[in-house]
């Protein structure tokens, strides 16, 4: 699994306030930390001197997820994407354009900034967002062409072959709701979760608390679960 830091984070800064390495770990999972470009990701859009400078960050990825394999031995058709604010962003990109190589992807705070989300075959994708994100709004943002999270799983429903919308419920406690939908083309699902009273944070995470932050959601448990649910990639064949 690759966990992408947010723009302006660290490796060390992810962990802290996920919690992704200790956990994902306990369940079998290799976890991969990079560390951006002058701290960023080029993720289209989204984010600093990694998207300026149009570095391809999707290579990189696939050169991290070849070069663990060379040196551990690890499932290739389990190999998972997540991240947070400009690495969710990321995360979703990984999924549009590498899901030859990315089993299923999360993102927590980050919405699309790429035009289109054409993959290769269908992706199970998960969104996980606070309604009271100042920093990437839940709504989405013109200006910096950052889309909205109901663009996110619209174009992931469309990608997928899916019928109907993300209204299954998943999960609700306190202001918290997760929904999804499994009717999607070769086994995919998309889910969405919407965490009404966190801002721009990792809900559930050590550090989500105060005004903005949230433990009604567990992030990192939905994120494992969910890749759980997806131990080998969808049929490869393209939509």
């Amino acid at each position: 699994m690759l966990a992408f830091h947010g723009w302006g984070g660290s490796p060390a800064q992810i962990e802290a306030t996920t919690r992704v390495v200790e956990r994902g770990t306990a369940r079998g999972y290799v976890v991969v930390r990079p560390l951006g470009y002058n701290r960023s990701w080029n993720a289209g859009t989204c984010c600093g001197l990694a998207s300026e400078l149009h570095l391809d960050d999707v290579a990189f990825a696939r050169a991290i997820v070849a070069q663990v394999a060379g040196g551990a031995c690890i499932d290739r058709d389990r190999v998972y994407a997540t991240g947070f604010s400009n690495g969710g962003f990321l995360a979703h990109r990984l999924g549009c354009e590498a899901a030859d190589e990315f089993a299923a992807v999360a993102s927590v705070s980050g919405t699309f900034g790429v035009a289109t989300c054409k993959p290769s075959r269908p992706v199970p994708a998960l969104h996980i967002h606070g309604a009271l994100d100042g920093i990437v709004p839940y709504g989405g943002h013109e200006e910096k062409h950052w889309s909205s999270v109901a663009t996110v799983i619209d174009r992931w429903l469309a990608a997928d072959g899916c019928k109907g919308a993300v209204s299954d419920e998943l999960f609700s406690a306190g202001k918290a709701r997760c929904v999804h939908n499994t009717a999607c083309a070769g086994g995919a699902e998309v889910a969405l979760c919407r965490d009404g009273g966190a801002a721009h944070t990792w809900p559930g995470g050590p550090k989500s608390t105060g005004w903005g932050g949230s433990q009604d959601l567990d992030a990192t448990k939905t994120m494992l679960d969910f890749f759980d649910r997806h131990p080998a990639k969808a049929s490869e064949q393209s939509l």
